[in-house]
């Protein structure tokens, strides 16, 4: 079987790299303490954001974690880090995943699967849905989520 996680997709590449960098960044700026725990509250923090912005990509943390570990020459960039390397690198790559995967004639490497996906895709049953109807509230049974997809 052929795994397509949903982190691999091509909001997540760009979308993980950009805020993880834009945290580490912020956190190196304003934070002054050890760079040790300045890796682990940029680190920890962008995961969360990525989860939050449903775009998460795991080699994004590794992102926040050059922003603050970084040579000097990088901290002098600023918040040009996040423009310059970050997200120019990232369009690159995602350009180049495209064209890779989309000239084999293997359909199993057709990439991407989506573009914008559900949150509720993905999961093998989906949470109750409540509806509204005056005074009553109605509960519909659990349905599959891949369905939805």
């Amino acid at each position: 079987m052929l795994l397509r996680p949903s982190y691999t997709q091509p909001r997540n590449l760009p979308g993980g790299h950009i805020i993880s960098a834009v945290i580490g960044v912020s956190v190196y700026s304003y934070l002054s303490l050890d760079v040790a725990l300045l890796a682990a509250i940029a680190g920890s923090r962008s995961i969360v954001a990525m989860h939050f912005a449903r775009c998460l990509h795991p080699p994004g943390e590794a992102t926040a974690l050059i922003a603050v570990i970084g040579s000097a020459e990088m901290y002098n960039t600023g918040v040009l880090f996040v423009l310059s390397p970050i997200a120019s690198g990232a369009m690159v790559m995602l350009v180049v995943a495209l064209i890779v995967n989309n000239l084999s004639s293997n359909l199993k490497r057709h990439y991407p699967r989506y573009w914008i996906k559900s949150y509720l895709c993905g999961y093998p049953i989906a949470c109750r849905i409540l509806l509204y109807t005056g005074k009553s509230k109605v509960y519909l049974a659990p349905y599959r989520a891949r369905a939805l997809c």
